[in-house]
């Protein structure tokens, strides 16, 4: 079986080919801190549960904001490429977003 140290090296090898470059720094420290804690003790399984559940929770009430706001938008004018651009999702979201409230 690999010691911590091991786990740890090959854990920071792993995340630097799935998360690379700058933007994915912020993913890689989480997750290297996170790892660190539960092979210390200092956190469990169901701790990282409990905190996916509410990042699950906290998601998709963002989701649910950023389609009530872009539908105002648009039903106030707002152009649906600008409006998705701003919103940081596909035009097509948008499109989908108007058709779900049609029906």
């Amino acid at each position: 079986m690999a010691t911590h140290r091991e786990q740890l090296a090959q854990l920071k090898a792993t995340l630097a080919e799935e998360y690379p470059g700058a933007d994915g720094r912020k993913i890689r420290d989480e997750v290297l801190d996170t790892a660190r804690e539960y092979l210390r003790g200092d956190v469990t399984v169901a701790e990282v549960g409990e905190e996916l559940a509410d990042a699950r929770l906290e998601l998709a009430a963002a989701m649910a904001a950023a389609k009530a706001v872009g539908l105002l938008a648009i039903e106030n004018g707002g152009p649906e490429q600008s409006t998705a651009r701003e919103l940081g999702v596909e035009r097509l979201t948008v499109r989908d977003w108007q058709v779900q409230r049609r029906r």
